[in-house]
């Protein structure tokens, strides 16, 4: 087995496309572009999720290509009150009510919005060009009905680089201002994972940039421990690969982002409460970095 991030970024990705982890294997052909969307696939499930709202669009672009135009209305949208406020309400345009995206109903008892929470599209692409002005790229993306939301640069010790310099490189040789990585705009979460350890942050910031801990504790998940891991038998590429991969698969995800979403912005006193309602140290993380994209409404800084 190849000791390099390729192998890492393999397993890492068939955990995430197996049934289980719950993504669709994609690749960056149709992201990249200025708007750094997969119009193609925003635009099938909108058509595929809300008939009746693409129509009546359609029918208002007159000649205009109605993709091109959906393009220009999402990034009006997201420029004008955030991708959170976007993701969490959709938006209108001039009359008309879209959603990009939909999550799993409270209950099994509303088969519509249980058919809708199902036809999300959520991509999971590697070796992604995040822009049209140079051929940089991160190592795997995820995305959900084509607009990025989670990007990932993978080490690997066994060639003598670590979590400390992926963090590096989101710090370094990522530019903020890119369409891609702008707070607030695509990328909801950056990780840097290793072998051994993984972290995160919602806000490139250079070299303020803020990481918080992604790992399971000592213990493993929901149970009291010490920092970091548990310890494995053997730290393969396969074993790294599924632990990282089974923290953010499609489910885990779509499922924090929407109890995020439904939540009213939580009291500063309040935050180091939240670990005694979400005892998953998963949910925990995630909730914990995301405080301050999701339940503000501007662009302060990270906790």
């Amino acid at each position: 087995m190849a000791d390099n991030e390729k192998q890492f970024e393999i397993d890492i990705e068939a955990y995430l496309t197996s049934k289980e982890g719950g993504w669709k294997r994609s690749t960056d052909q149709d992201y990249r572009n200025a708007e750094a969307i997969d119009v193609d696939t925003l635009c099938t499930f909108i058509e595929n999720t809300q008939k009746l709202a693409w129509t009546q669009f359609v029918k208002r672009c007159g000649n205009v290509d109605p993709k091109n135009k959906f393009l220009k209305i999402v990034e009006d949208a997201i420029q004008t009150d955030g991708f959170v406020n976007i993701l969490r309400h959709g938006f209108r345009y001039r009359g008309i009510e879209f959603k990009v995206c939909y999550f799993k109903p409270e209950s099994g008892l509303n088969q519509l919005a249980e058919t809708r929470y199902s036809q999300n599209i959520c991509h999971c692409v590697r070796q992604w060009h995040y822009s049209v002005s140079n051929n940089n790229s991160v190592d795997m993306m995820l995305a959900v009905n084509g607009i990025p939301v989670v990007a990932i640069e993978l080490k690997n010790q066994l060639t003598g680089q670590s979590v400390d310099n992926a963090m590096t490189q989101w710090m370094t040789d990522r530019d903020k201002r890119e369409t891609a990585f702008s707070f607030n705009h695509r990328i909801l979460v950056f990780f840097a994972v290793d072998l051994y350890h993984a972290m995160m942050t919602t806000k490139l910031n250079g070299s303020d940039t803020q990481f918080l801990p992604f790992d399971q504790g000592s213990n493993g998940a929901g149970n009291d421990g010490g920092a970091g891991n548990p310890p494995a038998e053997s730290m393969s590429y396969h074993i790294c690969g599924k632990r990282y991969g089974k923290r953010i698969s499609c489910w885990i995800f779509c499922k924090n982002l929407s109890a995020i979403s439904r939540r009213k912005r939580i009291p500063e006193e309040r935050i180091h409460a939240i670990p005694l309602f979400f005892q998953d140290i998963t949910r925990w993380m995630w909730l914990r970095s995301s405080l301050t994209v999701l339940w503000k409404t501007d662009q302060e800084e990270i906790i």
